[in-house]
């Protein structure tokens, strides 16, 4: 995708398994003023986004009472009426908006959609988690409360030594008994956007992934807890590997931290794009959903 555009993207749209929806999101981002109409070209929008012409007819076809409610053809080009955020909620009968967010259009590829809408839905995930451990605790106990977004960001900014060079992004973020830095496991991503397995958030979320399709890297850390049940340090210490996992934790030794032992728990995400709030869309879209 060619032009510097921004769009604002609704995850759960986004990432509601349609082509059309990317479409969607490209033609907000030409109608600057909301008007809810967008005069184009079949073959603009094939090279803005890098598919055939054949492939936007067929978008524009099965997107039809969905995302946009009309289109007609004046002078050649090809006059689309753009269906409104709570209508095409209600037509594809989704329960919530998921994570928003304002982002470059160029972002909007196939794979990039569904990458960019998991990275989102994890740092959505792991704000409410933050959340939700400030509400619990009372106002002495907050102050342990690490915030996971800056832990990463400061790993970030440590990246680089004195001569420039960069050095290897650590994997874990360590802590002990008395702080507490709230984060998010697969299971709780899962919750968030509903459909997906486990391993489809996985996959997305991981660097490896990534690189093959030319995304850019997700920064994220491990948290890392000291272990302090004697059992659990015998039995590690007695494994021979250096770890040994449950079906709910992974006990590990990790590098570097001799003579420590260390619970692995979630993952902890960089907050790369501003999350919005939209409480009184949010707010539309739920009383619409909740009249269906």
């Amino acid at each position: 995708m060619s032009l510097q555009l921004t769009t604002r993207i609704y995850t759960r749209i986004l990432d509601c398994g349609r082509e059309e929806a990317r479409l969607w999101h490209v033609l907000r981002a030409m109608d600057p003023q909301g008007t809810g109409k967008v005069l184009t070209t079949p073959a603009a929008l094939a090279q803005l986004m890098d598919v055939g012409c054949s492939t936007v007819y067929r978008w524009l076809k099965n997107g039809l009472g969905t995302f946009w409610r009309g289109r007609r053809v004046v002078n050649d080009q090809t006059e689309l009426y753009l269906s409104g955020i709570a209508q095409v909620v209600r037509s594809l009968s989704l329960g919530k908006l998921g994570a928003i967010a304002e982002v470059p259009i160029s972002l909007l590829t196939r794979a990039g959609a569904k990458a960019l809408s998991t990275q989102l839905d994890a740092q959505q995930r792991q704000r409410q988690a933050w959340w939700a451990a400030n509400a619990e605790a009372n106002r002495n106990a907050r102050k342990f409360i690490l915030k996971p977004w800056e832990r990463v960001a400061s790993a970030i900014s440590t990246g680089a030594n004195e001569g420039g060079e960069a050095k290897p992004f650590p994997k874990y973020a360590l802590i002990d008994g008395q702080w507490q830095l709230p984060g998010t496991s697969l299971a709780g991503i899962r919750k968030q956007t509903d459909w997906k397995s486990d391993r489809t958030i996985q996959r997305r979320l991981s660097n490896t992934w990534r690189k093959e399709r030319d995304l850019e890297p997700v920064a994220k850390l491990r948290v890392a807890e000291d272990l302090k049940d004697p059992a659990l340090i015998y039995q590690l210490a007695q494994s021979g590997v250096g770890y040994f996992a449950t079906d709910k934790r992974v006990y590990k030794v990790l590098p570097h931290t001799t003579g420590k032992y260390f619970v692995l728990l979630h993952n902890i995400y960089a907050e790369e794009y501003e999350l919005l709030s939209c409480r009184r869309l949010r707010g539309k879209v739920k009383k619409m959903v909740e009249r269906i």
